[in-house]
């Protein structure tokens, strides 16, 4: 087999290409890779001490998902598969929403509010098929999320709950449109927080485009927790100012523990980055760019059996009960 000459013009003027093309985007990437390895460092720490409660099969298992080497895999839980990742979203994403009238639109209906037990068996296609469903004349890139609730209790569920939700990239939407859909969906649907909507729509101003689409794809290692709201009122007896609730909640969101984050990677062990976005309209084509630019560094086997293992959760005969 002849040798490879590295120095070629083609090799050179590609690689050229290749690297310059993320320029752009360096600070995001530095950024966004540096608290993926900061915060893999702090799960190896805790993994290999003696505050980890797992075996040491679990242990060695939970060690495996963070090999370098297993970054092209492109598996949730990989740091590396992350950083991989993010550089393609980061570039395409900018290339989608760049000279175009942006929103972040995020759902969060409190049907696909799971009980931590449960959340393992979670189908997301399910969700993924409820959205495409609701905005399928939009051009748009999205993705979905599990949330953490730590000290929330929904119904007769007992916190933790897992709430499943999606964020969007909708580009030069009918702003009408898109802000009735999201008045239909809040009247049709609960937040798993009262007093939050179940969908929201916020313009995206041009700076922050990279801010967003960092913010889509960052790692479910928050603890988000709900607080009542109360208000100051007058007894009308005592003239008294007492401090009554509302009925509507506040959250605030913090770094989980190293121990919430296992239970967060035990839920995403079978998610593959390429599989939780979705898009439609224009949107479809950056994302088979996307997973394009991905697969080619993966094994055709490979790449068959990992795809095979996930659509396993997901019946195609059920496809139409979601639909509406």
């Amino acid at each position: 087999m002849p040798a490879i000459n590295t120095n070629s013009p083609s090799r050179i003027g590609k690689t050229r290409k290749t690297r310059s093309r993320y320029w752009i985007l360096e600070p995001h990437n530095s950024q966004y890779t540096e608290e993926v390895k900061t915060n893999a460092f702090r799960l190896k720490k805790h993994i290999k001490s003696g505050y980890c409660r797992r075996s040491d099969e679990e242990k060695e298992v939970l060690l495996r998902d963070f090999w370098n080497s297993d970054g092209r895999f492109l598996a949730a839980n990989n740091p590396a598969a992350r950083v991989h990742f993010y550089r393609h979203w980061a570039y395409h994403g900018h290339q989608f929403t760049n000279g175009h009238d942006n929103y972040l639109v995020t759902l969060t209906p409190e049907r696909y509010v799971k009980p931590l037990s449960a959340a393992t068996s979670f189908n997301i296609k399910k969700l993924q098929a409820w959205v495409r469903n609701l905005l399928r004349d939009f051009d748009y890139i999205a993705i979905v999320e599990p949330a953490y609730y730590s000290n929330f209790k929904l119904g007769l569920l007992d916190p933790p709950v897992i709430a499943f939700h999606v964020h969007l990239v909708v580009r030069d939407p009918d702003t009408y449109r898109l802000r009735q859909i999201m008045d239909d969906v809040n009247q049709a649907h609960r937040s798993l927080i009262p007093g939050c909507p179940a969908a929201d729509m916020r313009p995206i101003t041009p700076g922050d485009h990279h801010t967003v689409l960092k913010y889509m794809v960052k790692e479910p290692s928050g603890n988000y927790r709900a607080y009542p709201k109360r208000k100051e009122v007058m007894d009308p007896e005592t003239g008294e100012i007492e401090s009554r609730m509302t009925g509507r909640f506040r959250q605030k969101w913090k770094t989980a523990s190293p121990g919430v984050q296992l239970k967060m990677r035990d839920i995403i062990k079978d998610w593959h980055l390429d599989k939780i976005i979705f898009a439609g309209g224009v949107g479809r084509e950056t994302l088979a760019t996307i997973r394009k630019e991905l697969m080619q560094f993966m094994p055709f086997k490979t790449r068959r059996g990992r795809q095979r293992e996930f659509s396993g959760f997901f019946k195609k005969s059920d496809y139409d009960q979601y639909e509406n």
